[in-house]
């Protein structure tokens, strides 16, 4: 059910126990917290007395105007779309620009299906799997845009440089 505003007590309640739903760890959870706490401060500050997506933006653009965009700021951003979620109604895994989607040949599809499969029977949580099975798709995306589909022709080289391709934020 939509609304247009709720408790501070309300909305952090909802967003912590959703998490807990959801396996966040604990460190998760309470950066969570932590960081909601701080924008109901903010908030008060700009003299609203209930979560509301209108100040809620106003705190992200001030914040941005005197601090840039730092971690912090991603953190803020985060918490405030997850709150806005609630107010909505919904809850969305994941906020931002959609992944991208790998073209992978079956043999690297069965390995990181396997490797997943691992990973469960590990005890990793849905969300630590979701995150090993894109990193390792796109690495494995790479190596083959290099010339390389099969681990008989790795190199050093080739996984330096696929490496280098994933974690290069300005491709």
């Amino acid at each position: 059910m939509k609304k247009d505003s709720l408790s501070y007590e309300t909305i952090q309640s909802m967003l912590l126990e959703k998490m807990q739903e959801r396996s966040y760890s604990a460190v998760s959870v309470t950066l969570c917290r932590y960081v909601s706490n701080s924008i109901f401060r903010m908030m008060k500050d700009l003299g609203y007395q209930e979560y509301c997506k209108e100040g809620a933006s106003k705190v992200l653009k001030e914040y941005l105007n005197r601090n840039g965009a730092n971690q912090y700021y991603s953190n803020l951003k985060t918490i405030i779309h997850r709150m806005d979620d609630l107010l909505d109604g919904i809850w969305r895994e994941r906020h931002g620009p959609g992944r991208r989607q790998f073209s992978l040949t079956r043999d690297q599809a069965d390995v990181i299906e396997d490797y997943c499969s691992f990973c469960e029977s590990a005890g990793r949580k849905p969300g630590t799997i979701a995150i090993k099975k894109y990193a390792t798709s796109w690495f494995l995306y790479e190596m083959t845009g290099i010339g390389c589909s099969s681990i008989d022709c790795m190199t050093r080289d080739m996984v330096a440089r696929a490496c280098i391709k994933v974690t290069d934020h300005n491709l």
